[in-house]
């Protein structure tokens, strides 16, 4: 709210000429009592007012003409007849989600169903096995699930940890997490062996990582997570929201709390104090969304932790978010 509130002012004000705003949202997330869809009415009716311009772009799930489209133009062909065949598949699995349709078309290279000829510089495919081999899921959560159950155990049940970690990883801290958590054998992981088809080989043979850092280049070449700069200690976030659901889908609901609590003493235990200030949110939502504290001095710690969350939210204008803080 805070936020969306500084915008509106921003938008506003007649002495700021030269801003340019982009704003984003989810239909299906934002209905009409949301304060989006608050903000959106009064800006259409104060843009006369105020000289400032609304253009409202409807972002919608892809035709078949589009996909269609999309590929030929992916692929470099001319003539968007040679894609129509494929285009109807892809359609029809990923029902026009562009980012599924991303991921389906990387799958179709992995398990070599689509695959670049480099004798005469085409795509190729083979139209009735893609629909021999291939089916169409509504579920993109699901579908992610099952290919980050394609790779290693281990990075597996790293991904999952860092799921709950926010939506940027930084691998040398997640590692000291993991390091705490991999030891307690009393928070179970939803983590199963990879399936039979997997090319082992991909991921360095059928063992265990070989050292601590072999795990980030591995995942970002499988398209899960993407680097922030390119700094040595650099930053990763994960490339869909929808893959860091599946990951925390990787985790058993029971087993949730404990491994929230789990993360967040880790957390709390070996973060710099400079690092603290930077992760506060996320290490006080996951004490406060874990196990309720059982003794007087872990409350009282956790009421601390609180505190110092609620004044920094207080500095960023989130005052709902710190009284929640504050609350607690």
């Amino acid at each position: 709210a805070p936020t969306l509130e500084v915008i509106q002012s921003l938008i506003t004000d007649v002495e700021n000429g030269n801003l340019l705003f982009f704003c984003l949202y989810r239909s299906e997330e934002v209905d009409d009592d949301h304060l989006v869809t608050t903000l959106c009415q009064e800006l259409r009716i104060k843009k006369k007012e105020y000289g400032f311009g609304v253009t409202e772009i409807c972002i919608s799930e892809f035709t078949l003409e589009e996909t269609n489209e999309f590929l030929s133009q992916l692929m470099g062909f001319d003539d968007n007849e040679v894609t129509m065949e494929l285009a109807d598949v892809c359609k029809k699995r990923t029902l026009g989600n562009a980012f599924f349709l991303v991921i389906f078309l990387r799958q179709l290279c992995v398990a070599k169903m689509l695959k670049f000829n480099d004798g005469s510089y085409r795509w190729e495919w083979k139209i009735r096995k893609l629909i021999a081999q291939t089916r169409a899921t509504t579920n993109v959560v699901g579908f992610m699930k099952t290919l980050l159950r394609a790779l290693p155990n281990d990075i597996q049940q790293r991904l999952s940890v860092a799921s709950y970690m926010g939506k940027e990883l930084e691998p040398k801290i997640l590692d000291t997490v993991w390091s705490c958590i991999s030891s307690n054998q009393s928070i179970k992981l939803d983590v199963r062996e990879r399936e039979s088809h997997t090319n082992l080989s991909r991921f360095g043979g059928p063992g265990y990582l070989r050292n601590e850092d072999s795990w980030v280049p591995i995942v970002e070449q499988e398209g899960f997570i993407e680097r922030l700069g390119e700094e040595p200690e650099s930053r990763y976030k994960w490339v869909h929201d929808k893959v860091q659901e599946a990951a925390m889908s990787l985790v058993p609901e029971a087993s949730v709390p404990g491994l929230k609590t789990e993360i967040g003493q880790a957390l709390l235990a070996n973060l710099t104090s400079e690092q603290l200030d930077s992760h506060i949110f996320v290490l006080v939502n996951l004490m406060n969304e874990g196990i309720v504290p059982i003794n007087s001095d872990s409350a009282l710690k956790l009421a601390e932790l609180n505190m110092v969350a609620a004044t920094k939210a207080v500095g960023f204008c989130a005052f709902e978010s710190a009284k929640k803080y504050a609350n607690k």
